[in-house]
């Protein structure tokens, strides 16, 4: 019995010990145990400080060390590992990767491969940095070291020169046709790939008109689809040629330039043998494209890994629409009808003469809203040169798109007898002086000097015979003429 109550007295003391809560150094351990140890995740990593070198342990309880660092600048960095042969990542802030660095034997030799490494960095803030082993040791303490290129911690400069890196092979394009350079000024149709950029976001697009050329940061970002929209904004704009600077350099392949017109469609180049759908690496560099549309899109798409200098415009020169005149023709002796090719979207046209071809002395004539106009008054002899300029209404007023290029007319000069003397036959032979833009001469004749003329005959020399004449006294006057719609139109008579 007295057995039997001291087991059930120790049975109840153990139970009692159980309900008990955990003393404070177990509640210590217990903690320990559940915290996870610094540099092992994104959520609790290491601190490191630009151009201080850090040092880190990798073993089998923690095979990836973390470190976070603070970039105060975009530009040109590097990164130095020692110790274990290791691997290093780069991620941001938000955690996309964005580079992963590789050990290589240094240059000296040695039986540790290291890394060693100088790199772009596009955009300043918070990155992480993930250490892990990459060569037949696993564990082991190792050194990393992040510094500004120049060597201490002050940014690149913003203009970096690129860095150049072999080229890979191109995959080949749509049609089995290779990349390869553009030829300077290309004069090609520009064709439609039929592609669609599709709805560009707000926050994508930057709109730049006028005389604010897009341009992309120097060196541009990583893992960015940025889109630069231009307009020059003027009426009657048809396309541009747009020069790049001898530094536009994207990663080759792998970072891309697309160009898109007004209507978002994608737009392909040709330089007469191959067709380019984008652009990269250093194929615009330098090269000039020609682009046929009022307005366009530069798309630049870029991925995870290093970033070149990006791309600058140089030279953009517009071309334009302008009612290019067809014909100026003499309809009598000081009258001629001009007409020029319509222009889309044009509400009229202003006319324009001069008597000289340079710009300097054209004035204005009339507005009109339909493609042609007669002009009166000129003088018999006198050349005119004439221009045209589309023109559209705004709260303004007009505003007028480019000159078309001058047409000119002579308009046909009073013609001169030079000589009527008789010839055998009871004829009359007479010559005359040439009249310039004169096709033709029309010879007429009366029987006193200010009697009715009559018309006897037409020819393209400056001579004419008058046969079968009867005694008598005879008069003669000559006209230059010119060919309208099949019809003769003349000038001024000659003096008797």
């Amino acid at each position: 019995m007295k057995l039997s109550r001291a087991l059930a007295g120790l049975l109840c003391l153990v139970l009692l010990l159980g309900l008990m809560p955990a003393m404070p150094g177990n509640a210590a351990a217990a903690a320990a145990a559940e915290t996870p140890a610094r540099g092992s995740g994104f959520d609790n990593p290491l601190p490191m400080k630009l151009g201080r070198r850090a040092t880190g342990m990798i073993s089998r309880e923690l095979p990836v060390v973390y470190y976070e660092v603070s970039i105060p600048a975009y530009g040109r960095y590097t990164l130095v590992s020692g110790g274990l042969e290791v691997k290093v990542r780069l991620y941001r802030q938000d955690r996309t990767w964005v580079k992963t660095f590789l050990p290589e034997m240094p240059d000296g030799g040695g039986s540790v491969k290291l890394v060693d490494e100088e790199f772009t960095v596009s955009k300043k803030g918070t990155y992480y940095l993930a250490v892990e082993a990459s060569g037949v040791k696993k564990a082991g303490s190792f050194t990393l070291t992040l510094s500004a290129a120049s060597g201490d911690a002050t940014p690149a400069p913003a203009t970096p020169a690129p860095t150049p890196r072999p080229t890979p092979s191109p995959t080949p394009m749509a049609g089995g046709k290779q990349p390869g350079a553009v030829l300077p000024d290309p004069k090609g149709a520009l064709a439609q790939s039929g592609k669609g950029l599709g709805t560009l976001k707000a926050s994508n697009v930057i709109r730049k008109a006028g005389m604010a050329w897009p341009e992309s940061a120097h060196p541009y970002e990583n893992d960015t689809d940025q889109v630069w929209y231009y307009s020059d904004e003027l009426p009657f704009t048809t396309g541009y040629r747009i020069t790049f600077s001898a530094d536009t350099q994207l990663e080759p392949y792998f970072d891309r330039l697309y160009f898109y017109d007004e209507n978002n469609v994608q737009l392909a180049f040709s330089d007469g043998t191959t067709t380019y759908s984008y652009f990269t690496g250093t194929q615009l560099a330098g090269k000039t494209l020609a682009i046929y549309h009022p307005a366009f899109y530069i798309r630049l798409v870029t991925d995870y890994s290093s970033t070149y200098y990006g791309f600058r415009i140089t030279a953009l020169t517009r071309t334009a629409a302008t009612a290019a005149i067809h014909s100026v023709n003499q309809t009598n002796i000081n009258t001629v009808r001009v007409e020029w090719g319509a222009v889309p979207g044009a509400a009229g046209y202003a006319l324009y003469r001069s008597a000289t071809s340079s710009g300097l002395g054209y004035s204005l004539l009339r507005y009109t809203t339909v493609p042609y106009a007669t002009v009166t008054g000129l003088l018999s002899g006198s050349r005119y040169y004439f221009k045209v300029r589309p023109f559209v209404n705004s709260a303004e007023g007009k505003v007028l798109g480019a000159y078309s290029p001058y047409k000119p007319i002579t308009m046909l000069a009073r013609a001169a007898i030079t000589a009527i003397v008789q010839a055998p036959g009871n004829a009359a032979r007479l010559t005359w002086g040439a009249v310039v833009e004169a096709e033709g001469y029309t010879v007429y004749r009366s029987r006193t000097s200010t009697g009715t003329y009559t018309a006897i005959g037409s020819t393209t020399a400056r001579s004419f015979t008058d046969a079968g004449l009867s005694s008598g006294r005879y008069f003669y006057k000559v006209a230059a003429y010119r060919m309208n719609g099949g019809v003769k139109v003349h000038g001024l008579q000659s003096a008797v």
